[in-house]
C-alpha cells in the first residue's frame, strides 16, 4: 500500500497520523449532522471545512509523497506534497467555532473583530503558506531525496509565501483567546444559556490545561485522537440537545400546510388593529360628538324652550343606544362576552344553535362543561369552532357535524369533523387560512383533511 511505502516520510508529512485520522472522521461525522439538522447555524459548515482539509492532506499530500519517493517527478507531485501545509487548519477552524457559539454569530464588537481577524488570517496564512516552499524544505532539511520542484520556487512569491507562516501561531494563540472567551462567557451566563455554553467551556477548559503539555511534546499520540473526539462532543452534545438559536428553544414542529410566516402574523394584527381604529373613528367617533351637541343644546334651551330640549334629549337618548350597541360589538369582536358568562362549552352551545337554527344541519358538541383554558387558546377554540361550522353551513351538504374539544397531554385539541361530500378539487379559502393562523400564531398545528366519510379540521393548542 502507498501509506506503506511512504513509511517514516508520509508520517512526518502528517506529524500526527492519529490526530489527522481522528480529526477526519469526528470533524466529518459531526460535521454532516450538524449541517443536515442545523444548518442554518455555521458550526457544521465549519467541521465540514476541517474535514476538507484533511481529506485533501490525506488525499492528495500523502500519495503525492510515496509517488515521490518511488522516484516519480514533475510539478503534480510538488504541488501535491505541498498540500501538507493545511493540516492546522482544523485547529485554526476551532477557534472561529468557539467565538461564534452558541448563537452562531459574535456577541460583542471584540468578538467580531476576533472573528474577522480569524477568518482573514486562516485566508491569508493558508494560501502564503501553500505558495511558499517550507514543507519542501524541511522534507529536505530531514534527509529526503526529493527531486520535485514547482516553477515558483525561487522566487520571490515563494519568499513572501515562507514569510507569512508567522501568522500560523498567532491564529493560535487567538484560538486560545477565543476559548477562553466561552469559558468567560459560561461564568456570566445564567439559565439555558449557560447550560449551552458549559459543555464547550468544558471541552475549551481541557484543551488550555492540556496545550503546554502538548506544545512542549509531553503528550502521547492518544491525545492527539482524543483532543478532535473532545471538542466536537462538547460542540454537537448543546447543539443538538437544546437546537441552539440565540439561547431559545425551538418551537414544536408544525403540521400545517402552507407555512403561516412571522410576517403573515403581523400583517393580521396590524390589520385588526386598523380595524379597530377605523370602528372607533367612523363609527363611535360621530355618534360621540352627536351625542355631545344634543346634550349642549338641550342645556341651552332647557329654561327658553323645553319643548325643543326634550327632543334633542330623545335624539341624544337614541344616539347614546347607539354607542352602547358600537361598544358592545367592539369588545365581543375583542372577546365575546358569553365566554365569561357561561365558559367555553356553554358559549359554543349557544352559538353554534343559533348558527344551524334555519339550516338541516345537526350539531354535536363534545366537550367537558368545566373546561377552562388560558385566554387566547379559549378565544381561538371559540372562533375557529364557529368559523368551521359556519363553513360547513354555507358550503357542505352535510347533515351532522360533530365538534369535540379534548386534551392530548400538553395540548388542547379541536376536531370539527361532517359527513357532506368535498370535491377532489378543494382550496383552502379565507376562513381555513384564518383558523390555520391562529393555531399557528399560538405555536400549535393545524390539519385539514377530506375521505369519503366527510370532511374534517383538527387543531391542537399549547394548554399553557
Amino acid at each position: 500500500m502507498w501509506m506503506d511505502q511512504a513509511g517514516v516520510e508520509a508520517d512526518r508529512l502528517l506529524n500526527a497520523p492519529l490526530t489527522t485520522a481522528s480529526e477526519l472522521l469526528c470533524f466529518g461525522v459531526v460535521g454532516a449532522v450538524l449541517i443536515s439538522r442545523r444548518p442554518d447555524l455555521p458550526f457544521g459548515w465549519l467541521l465540514g471545512l476541517g474535514a476538507a482539509a484533511n481529506i485533501a492532506l490525506v488525499g492528495i499530500g500523502v500519495p503525492s509523497l510515496a509517488l515521490a519517493h518511488r522516484g516519480h517527478t514533475g510539478q503534480v507531485l510538488a504541488w501535491g506534497i505541498s498540500l501538507g501545509v493545511v493540516q492546522w487548519v482544523p485547529t485554526a477552524l476551532e477557534g472561529i467555532i468557539n467565538v461564534r457559539f452558541p448563537s452562531g454569530q459574535p456577541s460583542t464588537r471584540l468578538a467580531r473583530w476576533l472573528e474577522r481577524c480569524l477568518s482573514y488570517g486562516i485566508a491569508v496564512a493558508l494560501i502564503g503558506s501553500y505558495l511558499g516552499n517550507s514543507v519542501m524544505t524541511d522534507l529536505r532539511n530531514r534527509g529526503q531525496p526529493l527531486h520535485n520542484h514547482r516553477f515558483l520556487d525561487g522566487t520571490w512569491v515563494t519568499s513572501v509565501g515562507n514569510a507569512s507562516l508567522v501568522l500560523i501561531p498567532l491564529l493560535i494563540l487567538l484560538g486560545i483567546l477565543a476559548g477562553i472567551g466561552v469559558i468567560v462567557r459560561c461564568l456570566k451566563a445564567t439559565g439555558i444559556e449557560r447550560a449551552q455554553l458549559q459543555w464547550r467551556a468544558a471541552g475549551a477548559a481541557i484543551s488550555l490545561v492540556l496545550f503546554p503539555f502538548s506544545f512542549a511534546g509531553l503528550t502521547s499520540g492518544a491525545y492527539g485522537a482524543l483532543a478532535p473526539l473532545v471538542f466536537v462532543s462538547t460542540l454537537a452534545i448543546p447543539v443538538l440537545r437544546y437546537q441552539l438559536w440565540s439561547g431559545h428553544r425551538p418551537p414544536r414542529r408544525r403540521r400545517v400546510g402552507p407555512v403561516v410566516s412571522r410576517r403573515t402574523l403581523i400583517e393580521a394584527q396590524e390589520e385588526e388593529r386598523r380595524r379597530l381604529r377605523r370602528d372607533l373613528h367612523d363609527g363611535l367617533g360621530p355618534l360621540l360628538t352627536g351625542l355631545r351637541l344634543n346634550l349642549d343644546a338641550v342645556q341651552a334651551q332647557f329654561d327658553s324652550n323645553p319643548e325643543r330640549a326634550r327632543e334633542h334629549l330623545a335624539t341624544a337618548r337614541q344616539a347614546s343606544a347607539e354607542v352602547i350597541s358600537d361598544l358592545r360589538g367592539l369588545v365581543y369582536g375583542l372577546r365575546p362576552p358569553a365566554l365569561d358568562e357561561l365558559g367555553l362549552a356553554g358559549s359554543l352551545r349557544l352559538h353554534l344553535a343559533s348558527l344551524v337554527k334555519d339550516s338541516p344541519l345537526t350539531v354535536t358538541i363534545e366537550a367537558d362543561e368545566s373546561l377552562t383554558l388560558p385566554a387566547a387558546v379559549e378565544v381561538a377554540v371559540y372562533r375557529s369552532a364557529s368559523e368551521a361550522v359556519t363553513n360547513v353551513v354555507r358550503h357542505s351538504s352535510a347533515r351532522r357535524c360533530l365538534v369535540a374539544i379534548a386534551f392530548n397531554g400538553g395540548d388542547v385539541v379541536l376536531t370539527v369533523a361532517d359527513d357532506g361530500r368535498v370535491s377532489d378539487t378543494w382550496h383552502a379559502g379565507v376562513g381555513l387560512t384564518s383558523m390555520r393562523e391562529r393555531a399557528v400564531g399560538l405555536g400549535g398545528t393545524f390539519i385539514a383533511s377530506s375521505g369519503p366519510d366527510g370532511f374534517q379540521i383538527e387543531m391542537t393548542y399549547p394548554r399553557k
